[in-house]
């Protein structure tokens, strides 16, 4: 009965478990690889940080229910309005969003 049970349980496990999108998004700074739009920083309580040339603003950001696009939404600066982006790929070290069909890589900042 014992090997039943632990069987069961191993077979029931599934082996393609989603990643959360918004603990990978969160808590760190993504900087565009090639240096010419902002750093980005998601916060887990909607706040959004934009880095340029040492200038930081904010803002807030929500991920769309299918979690395929990040609106943000600016508080200040020359970034006033909303900015819809699409989600193209996430891992934990690389980011790609979509803006007007073109596709910007973030990484990871040192």
């Amino acid at each position: 009965m014992l090997m039943f049970s632990l069987a069961f349980m191993f077979s029931c496990k599934s082996k393609d478990v989603k990643p959360d999108v918004r603990t990978m998004l969160t808590s760190k700074w993504w900087c565009h690889d090639k240096k010419l739009l902002n750093d980005l920083n998601f916060n887990s309580d909607g706040a959004v940080q934009e880095r340029y040339e040492g200038k930081v603003e904010t803002g807030r950001w929500t991920l769309s229910s299918d979690e395929k696009t990040i609106e943000i939404i600016q508080v200040g600066g020359n970034n006033n309005g909303t900015r819809t982006f699409g989600l193209e790929q996430l891992t934990d070290e690389q980011l790609i969003l979509t803006f007007f069909g073109a596709e910007n890589t973030y990484s990871k900042c040192e």
